[in-house]
C-alpha cells in the first residue's frame, strides 16, 4: 500500500537555484499530508549546493521530502526511473527542477486527479509545453499551464 497519494518526482542536476524556485512552488494548502517530494541527485559537481537546498526547505516544509544522492552518475533516464523506484506514491508527478508550477494549480490538480479513473499511474508534465489537462484528465478542471518553464541557470 502507498503511503502517499502523490509522489512529486525531481530528477535533479547541477541547478541549485532552479530545485529552490521548484520547491518553493509547491504550495498545496488542501493535500499537505497526502504529498511526498523526492529528489534524487545525480552526482552533480554542484551536488553540496543542492543537498543545501534541499535541506533547507526540508526545515520549514509541510510536506514529506525524500532526498537521494546518487552514488555515481546515472544519466538522465536512470536518474527519472531512481526517483520511481524511491517514490512511495500512488501516482507519480515528474517534473524538472528547471520548471516550477503555477500558484495554486496543485491543489485542483490533485483533486481531478483522485476524481478520474487514470490507466496511467505515472503523469509527465515536464515534456509538454503550455500544458492543458482538459482531455488528459476530464472535463471538470481546466488549467492554462500547470507548470512554468525557466529554463535558466
Amino acid at each position: 500500500e502507498n503511503k502517499f497519494f502523490i509522489s512529486i518526482c525531481i530528477p535533479s542536476y547541477n541547478r541549485p537555484s532552479g530545485l529552490k524556485r521548484l520547491l518553493e512552488s509547491i504550495d498545496s494548502k488542501r493535500h499537505i499530508n497526502d504529498l511526498q517530494i523526492v529528489s534524487c541527485e545525480d552526482y552533480a559537481p554542484k551536488r553540496l549546493e543542492i543537498r543545501e537546498v534541499v535541506e533547507e526547505y526540508k526545515k520549514n516544509s509541510p510536506y514529506y521530502v525524500k532526498y537521494v544522492e546518487n552514488p555515481v552518475n546515472f544519466g538522465h533516464g536512470k536518474n527519472w526511473r531512481q526517483c520511481s523506484n524511491q517514490a512511495d506514491g500512488e501516482f507519480l508527478l515528474y517534473i524538472g527542477d528547471d520548471d516550477d508550477f503555477i500558484p495554486e494549480a496543485l491543489d485542483p490538480f490533485i483533486e481531478t486527479v483522485g476524481s478520474s479513473s487514470l490507466s496511467s499511474k505515472a503523469i509527465s508534465i515536464t515534456e509538454v509545453p503550455n500544458l492543458t489537462l482538459v482531455g488528459l484528465l476530464n472535463e471538470t478542471v481546466k488549467f492554462s499551464h500547470l507548470r512554468q518553464a525557466n529554463h535558466q541557470e
